[in-house]
């Protein structure tokens, strides 16, 4: 009775002891050319910041996306532009991208 008393116990203050939240890991800074009234969306790994989407609009018309994640200490950085026709049809897409994993 006393080994069963001690071993519930255990499965009582073990856990307790346990951290009870997982490291963060930290989203990187924004880089300065993207605008403060950028559309900003946050990507989430296991429920923390891992990752930034920014989407702006400039004077001509395109369309500027940044993205980056970073997932354990690497991840893509990734810049689009997109640029509209005069009926607003995309009709041309640039895109530069650099991954820390393969750098």
């Amino acid at each position: 009775m006393l080994r069963m008393v001690g071993a519930l116990s255990l499965l009582v203050i073990v856990p307790s002891l346990a951290p009870s939240e997982q490291p963060s890991v930290a989203a990187p800074p924004l880089p300065s050319e993207v605008p403060s009234t950028a559309e900003m969306r946050s990507v989430l790994m296991a429920g923390h910041l891992a990752g930034t989407e920014a989407v702006w609009r400039t004077d001509d018309g395109c369309v500027h996306v940044f993205y980056e994640f970073n997932g354990r200490g690497r991840g893509p950085k990734v810049w689009t532009e997109i640029t509209p026709g005069r009926d607003g049809i995309p009709t041309a897409r640039n895109r530069s991208a650099t991954s820390a994993a393969s750098s």
